[in-house]
């Protein structure tokens, strides 16, 4: 019988969340290391943080369902929105998640309308 995996009890924030997958050197995560690097990186980054709101695993979320439709209020997506905004270094006002209401949406927001954010964070200045 497989074991089930370990769930957290309680909000875990990208920003407190383990180190990306290879440990703690980025130099490996630079915009022009593979095709979509820099979406992946905000990928991973996104579902760490929804992940701790939800208290599931990042595969686990819905990359590209509304937030309202996986669990989330508006309450938390305040909450949400403030993470993010830690996470890369940026102001994020929770009214973005009206225009862009996935985590998919909000992943081409940050890549489109914050890329010095983004490659902050892909180059470890963050």
């Amino acid at each position: 019988m497989e074991s089930q995996p370990t769930l957290p009890t309680e909000p875990v924030t990208a920003a407190r969340a383990a180190p990306p997958v290879g440990g703690t050197d980025t130099s490996h995560r630079t915009a022009g290391t593979a095709p979509g690097g820099a979406a992946a990186v905000v990928e991973q980054d996104l579902r760490l943080a929804a992940c701790g709101f939800l208290l599931v695993e990042p595969g686990e979320v819905e990359f590209a369902a509304e937030l309202m439709s996986i669990g989330f209020d508006s309450v938390s997506l305040v909450y949400l929105m403030a993470e993010i905004g830690v996470v890369y270094g940026i102001d994020l006002e929770p009214e973005v998640v009206f225009d862009h209401p996935s985590l998919r949406d909000l992943m081409h927001h940050l890549l489109t309308e914050h890329p010095v954010a983004v490659a902050a964070r892909i180059s470890g200045d963050d």
